[in-house]
């Protein structure tokens, strides 16, 4: 990886990346978030909600998928 390719905050603070050889662990940063993920963080990006409400909705949606009574 070129230094051109990663994030500039990273250069500005002067933290080189690694290879993560691990999987996913927060003290490496977590997880590279998939294109999906990423368009619907910005979708949801310019607006508050009532987190209570969307923590309901999401539940109900994923024991939809899921096919189960809750979630």
């Amino acid at each position: 990886m070129t230094t051109s390719q990663w994030g500039s905050i990273y250069k500005d603070l002067g933290i080189k990346p690694i290879i993560n050889a691990t999987g996913s662990v927060t003290a490496l940063g977590g997880s590279i978030v998939a294109d999906e993920v990423r368009a619907a963080m910005e979708m949801s990006n310019d607006v508050y909600v009532p987190m209570s409400e969307l923590e309901q909705k999401a539940g109900g949606e994923i024991a939809r998928i899921l096919d189960v009574p809750a979630a």
